[in-house]
């Protein structure tokens, strides 16, 4: 599965479902359009932890402790 078009939804995705999808790409994005010279020890342990809390909210919505 490449993308959204490929996915196979049971219906739209509850607006606050989408919201929090297109903010964790563009975490993702952020992350990854940085250049090698802002990588510092900080931005590893900022970039982990926002993707961590959004990966976190996603699980819970599917019905997941990510606590646990």
């Amino acid at each position: 599965m490449n993308s959204a078009d490929d996915a196979i939804w049971p219906g739209k995705l509850p607006p606050e479902v989408e919201a929090l999808v297109l903010e964790t790409v563009d975490i993702v994005r952020a992350l990854d359009d940085t250049s090698p010279r802002d990588m510092t020890p900080f931005f590893y342990q900022n970039g982990y932890e926002q993707v961590k809390m959004s990966l976190a909210e996603l699980l819970k919505i599917l019905g997941h402790n990510p606590e646990k």
